[in-house]
């Protein structure tokens, strides 16, 4: 078997988002991601993906350069690699994200965010090669099924007029019966049976009666909220 890495193909994508709210107003309609794609010279192919906002792209591109001829079972190396990619000063701001959820954008964060798509996708050849999952490569399996939540948002029927954007068919949920309707199509649609709500939009008692209302909707699935700071709750 080879495992040289002979190809890396980066792909830029715009991902279609509905109008969910948050502490900070709404999702934009399209959120941008990296496709990373390896190929070794025995043509197995190995996939990725990460954030794909330029701050991201740029140094993606050089990066993938500086992996041909390499062996996609060197993970430790591609972060010495990273270590040699320059960060343009003016893409780390040094602040909190405007989010409050990814802490303080540093270089080394930004790098990180670009090489783990690059792991991923080396994994991901490496398993396909030896015949192995990547949870073999990764210590072993933990467990054989892992039960998901639907993750209800608050949202709008549609985005903002004017605004190009692609119609989801959710409709809105601003109130607790539209919440509950949320969840009662992510069970239909999907089977889940246990529901989180993303809060942190209104004030908590509007949001505790949605969860009261979940719980009352579906009296066998566990329901919760999980709001998002900065916001309207506040630890006491």
């Amino acid at each position: 078997m080879n495992l040289t890495i002979a190809d890396v193909r980066l792909t830029p994508i715009l991902v279609a988002d509905p109008p969910l709210l948050n502490t900070q107003g709404v999702h934009q309609p399209y959120t941008p991601r990296l496709i990373v794609e390896i190929e070794t010279a025995d043509g197995v192919t190995g996939l990725g993906e990460t954030y794909g906002d330029t701050k991201y792209l740029e140094l993606a591109r050089p990066f993938a350069e500086k992996l041909i001829g390499r062996q996609v079972s060197d993970l430790n190396g591609l972060f010495t690699v990273a270590d040699e990619l320059a960060v343009d000063s003016s893409r780390v701001s040094g602040q909190v994200d405007v989010g409050g959820l990814r802490g303080v954008q540093t270089a080394d964060k930004l790098r990180l965010s670009v090489v783990s798509a690059f792991e991923v996708a080396c994994l991901d050849a490496l398993g396909k090669t030896l015949g192995l999952p990547v949870h073999a490569l990764l210590g072993g399996k933990v467990r054989d099924a892992v039960e998901y939540s639907a993750y209800l948002f608050y949202k709008w029927a549609d985005h903002p007029e004017g605004i190009a954007s692609e119609k989801d068919d959710w409709g809105a949920a601003i109130d607790p019966a539209g919440v509950v309707e949320q969840a009662r199509k992510f069970k239909e649609r999907y089977g889940f049976t246990s529901f989180k709500l993303k809060g942190g939009v209104f004030p908590p008692d509007e949001e505790i009666a949605a969860v009261r209302a979940l719980a009352e909707a579906f009296p066998d699935h566990p329901s919760a909220s999980t709001p998002t700071a900065p916001g309207p709750w506040r630890l006491r």
